[in-house]
């Protein structure tokens, strides 16, 4: 199969390029000029401007799918970086080119808690297996806690409306090797080394849900190849959400410490500083990231594993050797 990858350079489209290509999948992916080397070796670049299809138009045509995976995590409207122009109008163009090159499928990487605010709600049911049971089939952008949220919920509308066979994923955190590259495990060990004392927002008792990068990668590409896939959302999580204090000393003890010690920092303390700090890049979290983080980031449901048959990796110190290296 002939597929088209959008975001390949990032840390997440790393691995799906090359679970793609362990599978025999030719890939083309398009780059901004001078990320070429960043790409895995074997995938084809397209080397232009995401807003300006005339420079990849080309390398669209034959394609029988089109993975699109760019999103931004922070704004910077000075720069042009903004949640509605990567989200919403990235989106709407990718979909438009892809049907112009009479592609038929789709897969789209959304977020959890698009549409919905994380964590809210009546809390999900596990079955044995780990697998919760499924959330409402549709939720409302007036839940949503962020611009960030509701973007992604956008773009997914206009994938479901696009025409095209599509198949949303919606994952929480994502963990795993960044190859040099933005991974919240490595973003949250570089605090930890830095400081005696990690600052932990509020009580610490917000529960995130970390999937490992392979599992997800595995995701995709077991889509391509299961029509049971086609016009489903996805939700993908470890199966094993935990408090976001857990979680920094789960990363404390992957780095080889034994643990962190925390030191408390009131929610409006921070959000009060990020209002006037979080338009400029040193800042480490803008007030959408806080809002995001205190409403946690449960998945409501793990079907996918079911599905698409996916490996699960658990979120344990032995699966972040990777935060020993310097």
């Amino acid at each position: 199969m002939r597929v088209f990858v959008t975001g390949g350079s990032g840390f997440v489209g790393g691995y799906v390029i090359r679970e793609l290509l362990a599978r025999g999948h030719e890939v083309r992916c398009l780059v901004r000029p001078g990320a070429e080397r960043r790409l895995p070796s074997g995938a084809t670049p397209a080397p232009g401007d995401l807003f300006d299809p005339h420079g990849w138009r080309q390398a669209l045509e034959g394609c029988d799918a089109v993975i699109h995976l760019v999103g931004v995590i922070r704004e910077f409207p000075a720069k042009g970086i903004t949640f509605r122009r990567h989200h919403v109008e990235a989106t709407r163009l990718v979909v438009d080119e892809a049907k112009r090159a009479a592609v038929k499928r789709i897969l789209h990487m959304s977020a959890n808690g698009s549409g919905v605010a994380p964590g809210r709600g009546a809390p999900p049911s596990s079955s044995p297996s780990g697998v919760v049971a499924a959330s409402p089939p549709e939720a409302s952008r007036a839940g949503a806690v962020s611009a960030y949220q509701t973007t992604k919920f956008e773009a997914e509308q206009i994938v479901k409306a696009s025409g095209l066979t599509y198949t949303i994923f919606r994952p929480s955190v994502i963990f795993g090797d960044p190859h040099g590259l933005v991974e919240f495990c490595s973003q949250l060990a570089d605090v930890i080394r830095k400081a005696p004392l990690t600052p932990v927002f509020g009580d610490g008792q917000y529960r995130l849900d970390p999937v490992a990068v392979e599992e997800v990668a595995e995701a995709f590409a077991n889509a391509l190849d299961r029509p049971e896939s086609a016009g489903r959302t996805f939700h993908l999580g470890g199966g094993n959400p935990l408090p976001y204090r857990a979680i920094l000393d789960i990363i404390a003890k992957g780095m080889g410490r034994g643990g962190i010690v925390p030191i408390p920092v009131p929610f409006f303390a921070v959000a009060t500083a990020a209002y006037f700090l979080d338009r400029f890049a040193f800042f480490p979290v803008t007030r959408e990231q806080l809002a995001m983080l205190k409403g946690g980031n449960d998945c409501p449901e793990l079907t996918y594993r079911q599905v698409l048959g996916t490996t699960p990796i658990p979120f344990t110190p032995e699966a972040l050797g990777y935060l020993r290296r310097p």
